[in-house]
């Protein structure tokens, strides 16, 4: 699993930029193109538009657009520089597209989580997205 900006994680912070760094990302229900000024609805069941949002955030290395419905210990525990070194290897795939597809809303320790099975346009490996909502804010987002 690949463990991206995952704060409330037992994992040493070192393991945690090490599974930063090798994450493959894809994206939305449909194929969505949202600009970064584009505010994710965190309350919508499920998130997509908070997908896109983080994924488009990602894909055009805009950090402060993809911690804007973060809460205080997510935003803390990603730094621009980590944040950076993932959207510089990620962003060609998703600027060639991507879907995605919600699998399940899982309730786990007094949160949300929503799992998407994500895919590129490229057709290469598929991957797993989930994004934790804990009090109408992201509490943690993880790749796998």
């Amino acid at each position: 699993m690949y463990d991206i900006f995952a704060p409330h994680s037992h994992l040493p912070r070192l393991a945690r930029l090490v599974r930063l760094v090798r994450i493959v990302i894809g994206g939305a229900l449909t194929v969505m193109t949202l600009t970064t000024a584009a505010r994710a609805d965190v309350v919508q069941d499920p998130p997509e538009k908070l997908l896109a949002v983080m994924l488009d955030a990602i894909k055009t290395d805009a950090y402060e657009d993809f911690l804007a419905e973060a809460d205080p210990v997510f935003k803390t525990a990603l730094s621009r520089q980590n944040f950076e070194g993932v959207a510089s290897q990620i962003a060609p795939r998703l600027k060639g597209g991507w879907k995605a597809k919600h699998l399940a809303k899982l309730r786990q320790a007094g949160a949300a989580t929503h799992v998407w099975k994500l895919e590129f346009v490229d057709g290469k490996d598929d991957v797993l997205a989930r994004i934790v909502i804990k009090d109408k804010k992201v509490a943690g987002f993880w790749l796998q």
